[in-house]
């Protein structure tokens, strides 16, 4: 299934990139309604993301080169699912940050621009898929957008 969302996210066809950001986001939403009950279902869905933490991680990964690189046609269909795949990989996001930005320019001037951009993606934000919190996150990311049309 990784591969299957990989391959989309790093598709050349808007169509593909679009199905597999609308797929993530879906998964994402749906992890949020679950772990906001506390039901059966709550303790199955902890356990599934306990077990395949580190796929949740290389998804975030994938993501974030691809957003922070030139091969990335679609960044603003990439940006949908990255909300929810941070609040997912929470204590893997500096990581995952500093290895996409490394792998993105080995400019040291660009990569300060980037982190501090990518710090700015979070301003504000809280660990909720709500429509509110969602949009504070596109605004950041737009901010984000220029950040990184400004470099490349």
């Amino acid at each position: 299934m990784l591969e299957y969302f990989a391959d989309g996210v790093k598709s050349n066809s808007m169509k593909e990139c679009l199905a597999t950001s609308n797929a993530l986001v879906f998964m994402n939403d749906y992890i949020a309604k679950v772990l906001a009950k506390d039901s059966r279902q709550t303790l199955n869905i902890q356990q599934l993301l306990s077990q395949n933490s580190q796929k949740l991680a290389e998804l975030l990964e994938i993501i974030m080169e691809s957003m922070l690189s030139e091969e990335s046609n679609f960044i603003w269909t990439l940006s949908k699912p990255l909300l929810g795949l941070i609040i997912l990989n929470e204590e893997n996001f500096q990581d995952i940050k500093n290895y996409a930005i490394s792998k993105a320019t080995s400019n040291l001037e660009s990569q300060e621009k980037l982190q501090q951009g990518i710090n700015k993606l979070m301003q504000g934000v809280n660990r909720s898929l709500s429509l509110k919190n969602k949009d504070r996150f596109s605004k950041n990311f737009s901010e984000l957008r220029q950040v990184i049309a400004s470099i490349k």
